[in-house]
């Protein structure tokens, strides 16, 4: 491509601009364009195969304050001649949603189960999220996969005692709103059942966030 001095000489002797900063500007910025393509990550992908940790969390959308994921489940997946198929189960192996299709658009997936069960999932990082579905609405729970290095161990369910129960030594008397201040101020709520009688008694203390009077608990210890 021939090139001339002479519209530049023209531009500056009209404005006193310095013309190389404006014709040279679009093949500078040419050459940036391409630098910084050139230089640009490739677009991250994502398999879905393997093994996964499940951590699951209650309610179709995100809640205010502590929403308690737990890792309560796994997953495996495997890519076969038909596709990409697998389940997510719970610790002791029954299946929380046994995945016979996988359909995927950009970084969403739908994992499709028996029954009309899916999980409508986004990729976010190397982390899968997503919620439960039943024929296509919420059915109130949220899944989120987190890579395995190696399978899960399948646990055994733990058998209820099979021996014989007695009932409770002693009548017991329950308190069941009992206020303690904690030293930030906050007031929190008690429960508490007593034996009847002269002692001395042991205490048990039981904290926890879902349950408030648990009296078959408070029945046991008593």
């Amino acid at each position: 491509m021939l090139r001339t001095d002479r519209p530049r000489q023209a531009l500056a002797r009209l404005t006193g601009w310095d013309a190389s900063l404006v014709l040279d500007r679009p093949l500078r910025w040419a050459g940036l364009l391409a630098t910084l393509l050139a230089c640009r990550p490739a677009p991250a992908t994502h398999a879905l195969a393997g093994d996964w940790d499940a951590y699951l969390a209650v309610g179709s959308a995100p809640q205010t304050g502590f929403e308690g994921w737990r890792r309560m489940a796994f997953a495996h997946f495997a890519t076969t001649a038909a596709g990409t198929e697998g389940a997510i189960r719970r610790r002791t192996g029954q299946p929380i949603l046994t995945v016979t299709a996988v359909t995927q658009h950009g970084d969403s997936l739908i994992l499709t189960g028996p029954d009309g069960q899916s999980l409508a999932a986004r990729w976010q990082g190397d982390t899968l999220a997503g919620t439960l579905m039943k024929n296509g609405h919420p059915e109130g729970g949220r899944v989120r996969l987190v890579r395995r290095s190696g399978p899960y161990p399948v646990e055994e369910a733990i058998s209820p005692w099979a021996g014989p129960v007695s009932d409770s030594t002693y009548a017991f008397t329950e308190d069941t709103a009992v206020f303690m201040t904690t030293r930030d101020g906050a007031r929190l709520v008690n429960y508490i059942a007593s034996p009847v009688g002269p002692g001395p008694f042991g205490v048990v203390m039981l904290r926890t966030p879902y349950v408030r009077l648990t009296r078959s608990a408070g029945q046991f210890w008593a």
